[in-house]
């Protein structure tokens, strides 16, 4: 018997980012749970999933500027065409920037007249290039609903956003990765894959390399650290940024020798291989709205070192990661020599995170929440 979509929910997700920078895990997750609740779904990105009704119509990785321009453009407009034809009113767009590429796509959906939930998972660019009379464009008249990941986003959102915008705000908390297929290697073998040297022990730096994540900081604190036997692995592909800085400040730093760079983009298998040998994250962040990479940590049971931004201290409490004081690489320095010479109580502290993601990040709860603003 044919289904009658105007007597249940429905939504696409569209996501020209995807499977490029990570964003298919929380694309999946998303709609697995919403399917749960009963609520019809199509995801629409870079990639496809057989548990999901899904297409590909994006680009997973073009070169250069034409062709990232012609994805955008043509990929939108075959993906709201998918929407329409399946007679779905609502569409989910993912936002990290108010730019002239965004403000097609949020035009484009209104000419599919399609309802828009708008997901702010980056108040601001990070790449400090938001037009402000576009977000807000964006914000007041093109999107239906505005979803934030916590209470510090909609704080920063409602310094500057009116009664309008305000109103059409949700905090719906980014879900945790517990359900995700990650690999599970015995550190010694992932260090023998990795080609690496055992006698070694490994702190890890994980994701894109933009100035905003404080990798000089944690290079600085790595520096003055005195303990011998352990390595720095950097893993991750620049983003509006280049290592060659990182790279003169590790050569001054004269750490050469104590830093392993994997400067590209790090696949499934190379991060399951980097979780599994590494005794703990650093998130050195100097500004951040929400950590996917927090939540991965946390999800797989590895113990994390973090700056105290205000969205990692509502995530990371005393019992289950480390606080640094931002901005402070003395600091840093002394809370790794601190996670390396105690190593059981950080372990314990990556049991109880991971409890933690089981509980409070419970997708579950989140499609919960989504489906409360669907009409």
């Amino acid at each position: 018997m044919k289904k009658n979509l105007n007597s249940i929910k429905s939504i696409a997700v569209v996501d020209f980012v995807g499977i490029k920078a990570g964003m298919d895990l929380y694309d999946v997750n998303l709609c697995k749970s919403l399917q749960n609740k009963g609520i019809e779904v199509v995801l629409l990105s870079n990639f496809e999933h057989k548990d999901i009704d899904s297409e590909k119509v994006f680009k997973d990785n073009p070169e250069g500027v034409i062709n990232k321009l012609n994805n955008i453009f043509f990929g939108h407009i075959n993906a709201f065409r998918i929407i329409r034809r399946k007679k779905y009113k609502t569409a989910l767009l993912h936002s990290f920037s108010f730019q002239l590429k965004d403000l097609y796509i949020f035009i484009l959906a209104k000419l599919f007249k399609l309802k828009v939930i708008l997901v702010l998972h980056d108040v601001s660019g990070f790449a400090g290039k938001d037009i402000k009379v576009i977000r807000k464009l964006i914000l007041e008249f093109l999107a239906n609903k505005i979803v934030v990941h916590n209470k510090f986003s909609r704080d920063v959102l409602f310094n500057y956003a009116n009664k309008r915008i305000k109103d059409k705000t949700v905090i719906i908390k980014h879900g945790s990765f517990t359900e995700n297929t990650f690999k599970k290697y015995s550190k010694y073998d992932a260090i023998r894959i990795m080609g690496l040297d055992k006698s070694y022990r490994y702190i890890l730096f994980f994701g894109q390399i933009k100035k905003a994540k404080g990798l000089d900081l944690l290079l600085r604190a790595f520096a003055k650290t005195e303990i011998e036997d352990v390595k720095l692995i950097i893993a991750g592909k620049p983003w509006e940024d280049s290592f060659d800085e990182y790279q003169t400040l590790i050569l001054e730093l004269g750490i050469k020798g104590r830093v392993i760079p994997y400067i590209e983009y790090i696949d499934r298998e190379k991060r399951d291989l980097l979780f599994s040998l590494s005794d703990f994250i650093v998130l050195p962040y100097y500004e951040i709205y929400q950590s996917g990479v927090l939540l991965m940590t946390m999800s797989n049971r590895i113990p994390v070192i973090a700056s105290d931004l205000e969205p990692f201290r509502e995530v990371i409490k005393s019992k289950n990661g480390l606080l640094f004081k931002s901005n402070d690489y003395c600091d840093l320095a002394i809370k790794i020599e601190y996670a390396l010479n105690n190593r059981e109580v950080m372990n314990k502290f990556s049991l109880n995170a991971f409890d933690l993601m089981k509980t409070k990040y419970s997708w579950n709860t989140i499609a919960i929440q989504y489906s409360q603003i669907l009409n």
